[in-house]
């Protein structure tokens, strides 16, 4: 028997709980997977500093008129005569304060301990020394080619008409480049791509929110306003450039694959996160021989 796929429709709250139910039941009789493709939306975004706008302009102008699924429940029980909105209240209300309790209990929580299940495969893996961090390549660029490349990746064409927020995104990193001569690292990794494609480096990336960054940082690839049309900054610096592509993955851990035998990467690609993995010598090398 083929794996079983399942679509199902994320406004409807009583057919998402059976959908859940009939898949562990048929994996439990019939020993096979099962995908549940639920149909739904995210409405604020992934985070409070996204907007989901930047990308899907048309999308989420419908979206923010929808309903939300736990609202559309609610009235469906109300007029049912199943249930009053004052015990949906209390409803919600004592359900926020357990969530405070336990949260309250995690934090008496002082120590915990993780065990590793990469013992084996890290065995022939060996940490960096200080010599291996004596010297570095040369990495700069000069302070004309800085100002060139900045002012073309945050320049937008005067014919397409884009997002306001958009709009003012790309005047803060301008004046970062014609005013302030001091970057934010989203500013920083944009022109580390312009000036490696300006010398001839392709660049190819991917990733899972890869072209907006998954904390809505990056925006590499613009939205036209009420379109789908993009447009990519890094690929209008210059005729002579290299070739710059970036690719959303999908947002499934089994999207994009992790390195060194770690599995499947959900991480954002912070700076942060590789300033942490090259601390203190923190650096892995795979021992080859």
């Amino acid at each position: 028997m083929d794996k079983l796929l399942y679509l199902q429709n994320g406004d409807n709250v009583e057919a998402d709980v059976y959908s859940i139910q009939l898949a562990m039941e048929f994996r439990r009789k019939f020993n096979h997977d099962v995908f549940i493709d639920l149909l739904c939306y995210r409405k604020y975004g992934h985070n409070k500093g996204d907007e989901p706008r930047f990308t899907q302009p048309i999308l989420y102008k419908i979206i923010e008129k929808h309903p939300n699924p736990r609202d559309l429940y609610i009235n469906k029980l109300v007029n049912q005569k199943i249930i009053s909105i004052d015990q949906a209240n209390t409803i919600e209300k004592d359900f926020n304060e357990h969530l405070e309790r336990s949260l309250s209990e995690s934090k008496k929580i002082e120590k915990a301990s993780i065990s590793s299940f990469l013992k084996d495969t890290w065995e022939k893996i060996i940490k960096a020394t200080d010599h291996d961090f004596e010297s570095s390549p040369n990495t700069s660029v000069d302070h004309k080619t800085i100002l060139e490349v900045g002012g073309e990746i945050t320049e937008l064409p005067a014919e397409k008409k884009f997002f306001q927020k958009t709009v003012k995104l790309q005047n803060d990193r301008n004046t970062m480049v014609e005013k302030t001569g001091t970057f934010d690292w989203n500013m920083g990794e944009l022109l580390a791509f312009g000036t490696l494609l300006t010398e001839g480096v392709s660049i190819r990336f991917s990733g899972q929110d890869s072209q907006r960054g998954t904390f809505s940082q990056r925006h590499a690839v613009l939205t036209i306003e009420d379109s789908e049309e993009k447009y990519i900054p890094l690929n209008h610096i210059n005729n002579n450039q290299a070739k710059f592509e970036i690719y959303n993955s999908p947002l499934s851990e089994y999207g994009v694959l992790g390195f060194e035998g770690q599995g499947p990467e959900h991480s954002s690609g912070r700076m942060e996160r590789f300033l942490t993995l090259c601390a203190e010598n923190n650096m892995q090398i795979a021992n080859c021989s």
